[in-house]
């Protein structure tokens, strides 16, 4: 996803609003720029392009001295790292699926507990965290929701925000992904009389 202008993130709170007025479920976003460090994301890169530079410089017509040699070998380095620092799409390429699949993960998790997202006095809240870096997407949901709601549905729901949300150009089109979860919950988890917002609507976002 790209970076939310305030027009996205407008259209995101209206979503966890919405999801909100019919159900139970306190709904949180957060949008992150990434979840892995640079120098961890990138660490292959580096010697896959220091390498590839010592090939070059050993195989060219051009004679090299053994200083040159160290010297570009170190050059080749650095530029692989820059490479996948300001083009995220060609960085990604260095970063083992898993290896974000994870980060994501353990972010995420650190999310709902910085945002208290097991405080609601149902236990029915839902967190959907979002890496734009790592094109990765993680929801959560606390017990409440589990309890009245069936696994096999709900697991549904959850890979298809996720797959959303991984995949959105743009805000909106995940913002009608999450108002869309609305009259499923409201069917699970009906809003009460006295229902009172106990997480923020506004959208966690750079």
């Amino acid at each position: 996803m790209n970076r939310l202008d305030e027009k996205a993130k407008q259209a995101l709170s209206r979503a966890v609003q919405s999801v909100e007025a019919q159900s139970r479920v306190e709904v949180v976003v957060a949008v992150r720029p990434e979840s892995m460090p640079p120098v961890e994301a990138y660490a292959l890169a580096p010697p896959i392009f220091a390498i590839l530079g010592l090939f070059f410089l050993v195989e060219s017509p051009w004679p090299f001295s053994n200083f040159a040699l160290w010297l570009d070998t170190a050059l080749f380095a650095l530029l692989g790292y820059f490479l996948c620092k300001w083009f995220p799409g060609f960085g990604r390429l260095f970063i083992r699926r898993s290896t974000r699949r994870g980060a994501v993960t353990q972010a995420a998790y650190k999310e709902w507990a910085e945002r208290g997202c097991s405080e609601t006095r149902e236990r029915t809240g839902l967190l959907l965290y979002v890496s734009q870096r790592e094109r990765g997407a993680k929801v959560l949901c606390d017990s409440g929701i589990h309890k009245h709601t069936e696994a096999r549905e709900l697991a549904k729901r959850i890979a298809q925000l996720e797959r959303v949300a991984e995949s959105a150009s743009d805000g909106e089109s995940l913002a009608r992904a999450i108002e869309a979860l609305g009259p499923w919950l409201a069917g699970c988890l009906p809003r009460r009389e006295d229902d009172i917002n106990e997480l923020a609507d506004e959208v966690s976002a750079p």
